[in-house]
This record gives C-alpha cells, sequence and structure tokens, in this order.
C-alpha cells in the first residue's frame, strides 16, 4: 500500500511540475494604456533587492490583457519559494499583490476550439477586496435568467400549418436542417434556479483575516461558470456603490438638518442664561452654599461624637449596677477617669483579700463601704455629664436647624439658575455629538466613491474539478483496504481457539517450550518422525529436547508427565515421537501409559495392551513383565514401553495406592528419561497426585483446536499446587500460522546422516 500511495505522489508532482506555473499579479487596469502608464512608474520605483532578483531568477515584468481587464504580472515561476520571495519584496508598496498559479497553453491548444462541452463540472475563481454575501434577488434572476434548467417543460412542435409562435425568442441556427421531430426545453422556477445558485457559489476570504476574497462557481458547463462569476462581479460592484453611497447620503442630510437645530437651541439657551446672572447678580451663589454645607457637615460631626459618648456612659453604668470592672480606656478624657481607676484598683483588692478572710472581717467591710462610696460618686458624675451631653446635643441639633433653614432662605432665583445650566450644557452636548457624527459620515461618504475592484477575472478553466477518477480510485482502495484490515481484526479479537504460538505466549507467563508442525504424512498420528528425521516436524522435536536437556542435572533421571486439558490435543502421539528423539540420541528412555481411561499408547507402536500398568499397579505382575522393548527400524537403538494394560474400573485408586512411587524409584536408578502418558487434567482427576511426583510436566495444546480458556485453566492448576517445572506445547500448527526460518538444506542432510 505504501509504494502505491509513493507512486501516485511521485506522478502528480511530476505532473504539477510540468503542467502548473505561478505568476505574480500585481494590479489590473481598464485598459492597455493604463497598464502601461503604471508599468513604467513600477520600473522607475524598483528597489536594489529586486533588480538582483530579476537578474537572478530571469523573470520578466510585463503589462498584458487578462480577459476583460490589463494586469502587469511578474512571470514565471516554477517554484512556489521563489515567487514568494519577489512577493515580499513588493508587497509594502503594493499590498494587493498576489501569487497566481495557471496551466500555460500550447500554441496548438489556442488554435483548437471544441465542438461540444463536455457536462463536467467545473469551477472558477476571482478574488476581489470586499463582497457582501447576499446579492439582490432581482439582480440574481436576470443574471441566471437566460441558463435554467429545471421543473417546466415546454414543448415545441415544428408547426405544418405555418402556425406562429409569440412570446419566445429563440435563436436557431440557419445552417439547422429543421425537420417534422419534436424539440423541447426545460424551464427551471426562480426558486429552483436561486437554490442552485446558493448550492454552487462560495465565497471565503483568501487569506484568514483578509481583505481580498475568493469566489468559486460549479457548473456542468465551463463557459457559463466563468460568465456567471464575471458578471456577478460587476452587478455587485454597481450595486455596492449605489447602496452606500444612497444610505450615507440620506444620513448625512438627516445630521445637517439636526445640527441646524440644535445650533439654534444652544444660542438661545446661552442667551437666557447670561441675562439671568446679569440681571440678578448671582455669580458666587455656589460658594455660598457650599460655605453652609460644610458648617452643617462640622456640627453633624461633633453631634455623632456627643452621641457615642453617651452610648459608653450608659454601658458604663449598667456595669456599675452590675457590680461589674468598668474600663477607662474611652473615658481617658474626662474627670472621673481617676475615680473609675481607683474602683478597679479597689475591686482587685477586695478579690485578693476575699481568699483570706470572710465577707465579715473588718478590712473586708471596710473595703466595701469604699467601693460603694466610690461607685456613688461615679454614678452622680455620670448623672452629670449625661445631662451636659444632653444639652451639648440639643445645641448642636439648633445649631443644624438653623443652617438648614438658611439654606431654605436663599432665593429661589438660585434654583431658576441651575436649571439654566442644566439646559445649556445638555444643548453644548447634543450640538458636539452631532457634530461628531456629522464629520464621520461625511469621511465615509467620500472613502465610499472609491469602488472596490476586481483583481481577476474568471477565466474558463480547461479540466473538470470533478470526478476525479484518480482519487475516488485511491480512496475507494484505502477504504476497502480498511475495511479488509477491520473484519481481520475483530475476527481476531472473537476468536476463541489458539492457532499460533503467539497466541499461546501472549496468553500466559508459563515457559513455551515450543510446537509441532501440522503432519501431513499417512503415519500423522503414529512415529511421524521415521518418515523423515530432517522435516520440520523432527527439528522441532529435537529442540523440544535440549530444552528437557537444559533443565536436567547432569548424571540425574528425570521423569516427565505429558498431558492436556482435553482429549484429541494429540499428547499420545507427541509423547510417542519425543520417547523416540530422547531414544535415538542415545538416552536410556522408557515410555509408561497412565492413561488407564482410553488408552492411547500401544497403538502408535503397534504392540499388544495385555499386561501393562493396571496389572503393575494392582501387584498382578512384576515390573520387568510389564516392560515391552521395542527395536527402531534402521537404527541401532531401542525404546522400553509399558502400555496401560487392561482398563480397570478403578483408575485413580490404582493411581494413588502407592504402588506408583516404588514403580518410579525403581525406575529412576534404570533410565535417564522417564515419560509418563496420563489423562488430560480437567475431564478426569488421575494425572492430579501425578503432578507432584514428576520433575516437569508438560501441558500439550492443539492449534485450531484448543480453546484459549484451557490454558488459563492450566495456569490456575499450577498456582494451585505450585507446580515450578511446568512448560507448553503446541501440536498441529499449519505453516501458515508460523514464521519457517530459511536455512541450507544441507544442514538437514548433515543433520540426518550423522546425528539423531
Amino acid at each position: 500500500m505504501k509504494y502505491i500511495l509513493i507512486l501516485v505522489l511521485i506522478f502528480q508532482f511530476s505532473f504539477a511540475n510540468e503542467q502548473l506555473t505561478r505568476k505574480i499579479i500585481v494590479s489590473s487596469f481598464n485598459s492597455q494604456k493604463d497598464a502601461d502608464f503604471a508599468l513604467n512608474i513600477f520600473e522607475e520605483n524598483k528597489s536594489t533587492k529586486f533588480k538582483e532578483l530579476e537578474e537572478n531568477l530571469k523573470f520578466e515584468v510585463i503589462a498584458r490583457k487578462s480577459d476583460k481587464f490589463y494586469v502587469i504580472s511578474i512571470e514565471a515561476f516554477k517554484d512556489y519559494s521563489q515567487a514568494k520571495l519577489i512577493l515580499d519584496e513588493i508587497l509594502s508598496n503594493h499590498p494587493d499583490a498576489y501569487i497566481n498559479k495557471y496551466t500555460p497553453r500550447s500554441d496548438s491548444k489556442q488554435k483548437e476550439t471544441p465542438k461540444k462541452e463536455e457536462k463536467t463540472q467545473n469551477i472558477q475563481t476571482i478574488t476581489t477586496r470586499e463582497l457582501f454575501e447576499k446579492v439582490e434577488d432581482k439582480k440574481e434572476k436576470e443574471i441566471v435568467q437566460n441558463n435554467v434548467q429545471e421543473n417546466k417543460i415546454l414543448k415545441i412542435e415544428t408547426p405544418k400549418d405555418e402556425e406562429k409562435i409569440e412570446n419566445h425568442n429563440l435563436n436557431i441556427n440557419n445552417d439547422m436542417e429543421m425537420d417534422n421531430r419534436n424539440y423541447s426545453f426545460i424551464h427551471h422556477s426562480d426558486d429552483s434556479v436561486l437554490f442552485n445558485v446558493k448550492r454552487n457559489l462560495s465565497v471565503y476570504p483568501l487569506i484568514k483575516n483578509s481583505s481580498i476574497i475568493k469566489i468559486e462557481y460549479k457548473d456542468s458547463t465551463a463557459t457559463r461558470s466563468s460568465d456567471f462569476v464575471n458578471q456577478l462581479m460587476k452587478e455587485y460592484l454597481a450595486q455596492n456603490v449605489e447602496e452606500n453611497s444612497k444610505q450615507l447620503k440620506e444620513t448625512i442630510e438627516f445630521i445637517e438638518v439636526q445640527l441646524e437645530k440644535e445650533k439654534k437651541e444652544l444660542a438661545l439657551a446661552e442667551r437666557e442664561l447670561e441675562l439671568f446672572r446679569s440681571e440678578n447678580l448671582l455669580f458666587n451663589i455656589d460658594k455660598k452654599v457650599e460655605q453652609i454645607n460644610k458648617q452643617k457637615d462640622e456640627l453633624q460631626n461633633e453631634l455623632l461624637t456627643i452621641e457615642r459618648k453617651q452610648k459608653i456612659f450608659d454601658a458604663m453604668r449598667d456595669s456599675l449596677v452590675k457590680g461589674e470592672t468598668v474600663s477607662s480606656s474611652a473615658l481617658n478624657d474626662l474627670p472621673i477617669f481617676d475615680t473609675i481607676a481607683l474602683l478597679n484598683k479597689e475591686r482587685s483588692t477586695q478579690q485578693e483579700l476575699s481568699t483570706k478572710y470572710t465577707p465579715s472581717h473588718k478590712s473586708m467591710i471596710t473595703i466595701s463601704n469604699k467601693i460603694k462610696t466610690l461607685e456613688n460618686d461615679i454614678i452622680t458624675n455620670i448623672k452629670n455629664i449625661d445631662t451636659s451631653f444632653k444639652e451639648t446635643k440639643k445645641g448642636l441639633e439648633s445649631q443644624i436647624n438653623d443652617l438648614n433653614e438658611e439654606i431654605l432662605l436663599l432665593p429661589k432665583l438660585a434654583m431658576t439658575l441651575a436649571t439654566l445650566e442644566r439646559k445649556f450644557n445638555l444643548k453644548e452636548a447634543i450640538y458636539k455629538d452631532l457634530l461628531l457624527k456629522y464629520n464621520d459620515t461625511s469621511s465615509k461618504y467620500i472613502s465610499s466613491k472609491r469602488i472596490n475592484r476586481i483583481i481577476d477575472f474568471a477565466q474558463k478553466p480547461e479540466t473538470p474539478i470533478k470526478p476525479r477518477m484518480s482519487m475516488i480510485l485511491i480512496i475507494g482502495f484505502m477504504v476497502s483496504l480498511l475495511f479488509a484490515f477491520m473484519i481481520v481484526l475483530i475476527k481476531e479479537f472473537f476468536d476463541k481457539y489458539i492457532k499460533r504460538p503467539s497466541d499461546l505466549t501472549s496468553l500466559t507467563k508459563t515457559p513455551y517450550y515450543g510446537y509441532i508442525p501440522f503432519v501431513k504424512s499417512k503415519n500423522y498420528n503414529k512415529l511421524f518422525i521415521l518418515d523423515n528425521l530432517a522435516s520440520n516436524e523432527s527439528e522441532s522435536l529435537r529442540r523440544i529436547r535440549s530444552s528437557l536437556d537444559l533443565t536436567v542435572k547432569k548424571d540425574s533421571s528425570r521423569i516427565v508427565l505429558i498431558t492436556s486439558t482435553v482429549s484429541n490435543e494429540g499428547k499420545s502421539t507427541f509423547i510417542s515421537n519425543l520417547a523416540l528423539m530422547f531414544a535415538l540420541s542415545n538416552k536410556k528412555t522408557i515410555l509408561l501409559g497412565l492413561d488407564l481411561r482410553i488408552p492411547q499408547l500401544h497403538t502408535k507402536f503397534d504392540i499388544k495392551n495385555t499386561n501393562g500398568m493396571s496389572e503393575l499397579l494392582s501387584g498382578n505382575i512384576e515390573l520387568n513383565d510389564a516392560i515391552q522393548t521395542i527395536k527402531v527400524k534402521d537404527y541401532a537403538t531401542s525404546l522400553d514401553v509399558i502400555t496401560s494394560g487392561t482398563i480397570p474400573i478403578n483408575p485413580a485408586e490404582l493411581i494413588e495406592n502407592g504402588t506408583i512411587d516404588e514403580i518410579l524409584f525403581e525406575l529412576r536408578k534404570k533410565y535417564d528419561y522417564i515419560l509418563i502418558d496420563s489423562t488430560p487434567v480437567a475431564l478426569v482427576p488421575d494425572a492430579i497426585p501425578l503432578l507432584t511426583k514428576v520433575d516437569t510436566t508438560l501441558f500439550v495444546f492443539k492449534s485450531e483446536y484448543s480453546k484459549k480458556e484451557y490454558v488459563r485453566n492450566a495456569d490456575e492448576l499450577i498456582k494451585k499446587f505450585n507446580l515450578k517445572s511446568v512448560g507448553f506445547i503446541l501440536t498441529s500448527v499449519k505453516k501458515k500460522y508460523f514464521e519457517e526460518l530459511k536455512y541450507d538444506k544441507n544442514y538437514n542432510l548433515f543433520a540426518t546422516k550423522n546425528k539423531y
């Protein structure tokens, strides 16, 4: 996918370099003469840096015709960075300049005139300084009236009886042969025309926060799209100037009338104010009122101070009545301050003596009388002071009332003077505000005469903007690829079966010993390694054998238990081939069949199953009588096997009767590896007692058969019995689920001849 995208990008880049050229449009004019004159001025004002760039980049500045306008153009630049460098240099003197990208035409293409225009969607662009979003409905209807196509169908038949068709202006080519066939055309309603125009018309700023905007219009006919945009701009400019000037002119006329009216009223108010002041001599009345108010404020503050002190004396009197200690901090400016201090001191002395004497003691009686005398004196003084406060308060209130009366006695002319002054100030503020608005509106009216201009007219496009088949194909391909990826992802997410080794390792932290590839030979359910010792299956068994060798101490015997969670996971086939692989490596190996319920071990080696583990555990035969030695054909090695024997009615009890410990003890003396084929742990409990008697336990899972939950069940069992040496094996793994390492086939050939 990534290579396809790279090719597409390279193709587009190459195509763009060949077809697209950039130019800088400086300004536009209505005539060639104006454009040439402006070009001369531009040449005279070239900066030194611009001249150096012109010499190095080999561009030219020309005045040429662009559709119906004439422009000053700097061209041409293959690289956008070069055009941007020139644009930055001239923007200070020509802020409306911009970079335009166009497709140059060859001479042959300019001479060609297509016979029929393809009905494909085209887009036209044009920029101007300002554009309102709406154009009057009447103007829009006139523009699109000749380009409508919908709703009403008018059928015109070739007249046989020389009937006249009136009120229909049809332009028919004289070279066109008229026959008796029927012709028809579609007439759109006004609403449908407006709807289509608004749907296909787009207006947006060329650059963010820019005064230059861009107009795009989509149409099925290339010529009609360019004509519509150009006519729309012309009508807008005319309407914009007319509407702005009309509104501003009406505003100016209204303000002029109001200015004249307010000017007269302001002059009248000013004359009335001056006449009133001169007749009544009221020039200092404000100062008099201010002086009276100041005296009134001072008297009110003094009155508040007297009221505050009176409240303090009232509180102090209440404290004396209750026998509480009186604070003299607020009365340090009065004569009774010393008396209160003495009272507080005597009360403190009384409290000290009360701890030593009873109230009837002479000292206590003396000091109590003294305190009572002081309290009476203080109360008498407070009453006198209270009387003084009341008299002072009454005097202050009287003075305040006198000042209020004095204010009221001021001449009523002062009120009239204030009214006249307010009237004058109001008229003056209104007049100033109208004068400012008049100046502002006049400036806007003058600036509205400047017409917004069209920088570049719309040109007829050479290629349609849609349908873009390459983009559709790329997007379709990417969507289909994403859809396929999502399907595979969802399928993998909801898949509950183990398929590949990574599925097994991602579900558990238990060591992973290896996998056995899917066996395609006819002996897939027996000793398949004898078919080809250099096969992938044989190499996988060798890796598992090596892993087990690394976990065994030298010169020590190893008991390995092979089990699974459910039946048909390939444990018996796996252990048979693994035992044979140990035997081929000159390891003295014995294989025990402890699957006493569905014995399969004897079928792998095609041997009898008469005397086996069930008879041995029951004590019916001796150990040597149960062992069967198997000679490997074409190889100088042998393997000992004890089959399951007759199926007992109590297999679990036989395994748990203790005889298995004695058997394993004797076998450890003779064999390097003791491999045990047991029952599935999730179905029957036969293998549970063996988990703690063996050195290593291998759990076998089958690809595309074992469920992921089996792995979790096995982990729970391992955790429950605290098994230390445990491993997982995955069998019947198809080639698509594992990556086969590539190496020289000579390694396999050498291994076949020299190593088993």
